[in-house]
């Protein structure tokens, strides 16, 4: 089975929806492959409150999840964020294959 981590937009005041929409992400790619398990930081460190816990303490529980990984699916405009891109850098370091994903996914 192929570990697929799943990275989306959190923080900010959307971040419930971002994490629905991860959650949508997720489910699509568990319906269509059963050998794929999606990772999620944003379910897996969903005990956290992203507007209150220490982001570099945040981050470097997403790079050990990352770390467990096969590959790095990207969704949304990481150009745009620092973690994203810390992210990314950190899954080529890592010799992670990193996927950018452009389709969006409905309810």
């Amino acid at each position: 089975m192929k570990h697929v981590y799943i990275t989306h937009p959190l923080r900010g005041e959307n971040w419930r929806e971002n994490i629905e929409k991860a959650s949508r992400h997720c489910r699509k790619y568990v319906m269509e492959d059963k050998d794929i398990l999606p990772v999620s930081p944003l379910h897996a460190l969903a005990f956290l409150d992203p507007n209150t816990y220490d982001p570099e303490h945040g981050m470097q529980l997403c790079l050990a999840l990352l770390e467990m990984c096969d590959e790095v699916w990207v969704h949304g405009e990481w150009e745009n964020s620092e973690g994203w891109q810390r992210e990314i850098k950190h899954a080529w370091g890592k010799d992670i294959k990193v996927r950018w994903i452009t389709d969006e996914v409905s309810a």
